[in-house]
């Protein structure tokens, strides 16, 4: 007796063919988890990089350059989607960003650094699992929440009035609660504390050594306060950025 090899209709074929798809998917982004070390090209001399992602709830990473400081960098907007892998970078000017691509067998990224309307070959190497380690997202604070959202601002320094947009998501579960935009200066500053006590709050951006203390507005659409840096104290307000409407 011959046995008839059980036949697919067309709706199986394509469920199959969106599992098959799914698990591949999800094989690239565990791939994307671990410490990357390589080079980013530049037309002097190559820069070295390394990077550590994590996965959990969502995507968290580091870098760092061995060859020009010890500073780790938290990156921004880090996705991991299929092969893809980008994310923003903070404290350098020119908003750079990369975007690259996890090979097949998922010890190498190629991708790309871009700069000030430079693109930069960046070529990285798989070497074992990420040290990093993210903080434990804090619980959620209901006066915090009333900071959430886009803000912006002028900081007077000298003859010089620096335009700032502040994007804050204290409740958002990450352990980076927001990032200042110096728009003059083509930088991100990721926000390392947020802390609130009623309407009063402090911003604390460990990377150029500032601060913002101020206090919300009665109907929580300003603030007013001051900047603090090394040698500086200015005072500084915020108001909330305007949302278009939706047509």
């Amino acid at each position: 007796m011959k046995h008839r090899q059980p036949h697919l209709s067309a709706p199986a074929l394509i469920i199959a063919a969106l599992a098959l798809c799914a698990a591949s998917m999800s094989a690239a982004q565990t791939a994307a988890s671990g410490r990357w070390e390589g080079e980013i090209k530049t037309p002097g001399q190559g820069i070295r990089i390394i990077l550590e992602l994590v996965e959990g709830a969502r995507w968290r990473g580091i870098a760092s350059f061995p060859d020009q400081s010890d500073v780790e960098l938290r990156l921004l907007d880090l996705k991991v989607e299929g092969p893809e892998v980008s994310f923003r970078m903070p404290a350098a000017p020119g908003y750079p960003s990369f975007r690259g691509k996890i090979s097949d067998d998922g010890q190498s990224i190629a991708g790309e650094f871009l700069q000030s309307g430079q693109a930069l070959p960046t070529a990285l190497k798989r070497k074992g699992d990420p040290g990093f380690k993210p903080a434990p997202p804090p619980a959620p604070n209901p006066v915090l929440e009333a900071l959430s959202g886009d803000w912006e601002g002028a900081l007077q320094v000298g003859d010089q009035s620096l335009r700032l947009k502040l994007k804050l998501a204290p409740n958002a579960g990450d352990d980076i609660p927001g990032f200042l935009d110096s728009l003059d200066q083509q930088t991100l500053i990721p926000v390392n504390t947020l802390t609130a006590e009623n309407d009063s709050f402090r911003i604390d951006l460990d990377l150029i050594q500032g601060s913002f203390s101020g206090k919300l507005s009665p109907d929580r659409s300003s603030w007013q306060g001051k900047w603090e840096q090394p040698g500086i104290s200015r005072p500084l307000s915020f108001k909330r950025s305007t949302i278009p409407k939706k047509p």
